[in-house]
C-alpha cells in the first residue's frame, strides 16, 4: 500500500517538475515581454524602432553632407518655434540629415534634456511626443539603449 502511494506521489512530482521546466524554457526562448513592445506609440525609449516603408525608403539620393551648415543643428540656439519645427520636420524626413545631426550633437555634447526641450518647442501641443523618433534615434546613436 505504501509503495503504491509513494509511486503515485513520485509520478505527480516528476510531472509537476517537468511541466514547470518546459514553461521556463519557453520563457527563456521567447524572451521577456519587455523586449517586445510593439504598440508603444506616444512613449519614448526603451523600445526598438521598427522600420516601416516611410522611414526606410531613400528620400534624398543626391544629398551631400559636406554642404551642411553646422549652425542649423544647434538646438540650444533655437528659440523660435517655427525654426525648431522646421528642423524637426527636416530631420524626420531625411535619414542622412538626421544622422549628420546626431553626429554633430554627440560631438558638441548636446544632452538629451536639450533635445527634449527642442522637441517640446517644436510641438507644444504634444509636448514633443510627435517627434519621438528623433529623440529615440539619438538615444540609439549614443548607445544608451539595450538594443
Amino acid at each position: 500500500m505504501r509503495l503504491a502511494i509513494m509511486l503515485s506521489a513520485t509520478a505527480v512530482a516528476i510531472n509537476f517538475a517537468t511541466s514547470s521546466a518546459i514553461d521556463q524554457t519557453k520563457v527563456l526562448m521567447y524572451g521577456t515581454p519587455a523586449h517586445y513592445i510593439h504598440d508603444s506609440a506616444g512613449r519614448r525609449l526603451p523600445r526598438k524602432n521598427e522600420e516601416n516603408e516611410e522611414t526606410s525608403e531613400e528620400r534624398a539620393p543626391n544629398f551631400n553632407l559636406a554642404n551642411l551648415n553646422e549652425e542649423m543643428f544647434n538646438v540650444a540656439a533655437l528659440t523660435e518655434r517655427a525654426d525648431a519645427k522646421k528642423l524637426a520636420k527636416q530631420l524626420m524626413g531625411n535619414d542622412k540629415l538626421a544622422d549628420a545631426a546626431y553626429m554633430w550633437w554627440q560631438h558638441n555634447r548636446v544632452t538629451l534634456d536639450q533635445i527634449d526641450t527642442f522637441l517640446k518647442l517644436a510641438s507644444r501641443k504634444t509636448q514633443g511626443a510627435k517627434y519621438n523618433q528623433i529623440y529615440n534615434s539619438y538615444m540609439m546613436h549614443l548607445g544608451l539603449t539595450g538594443y
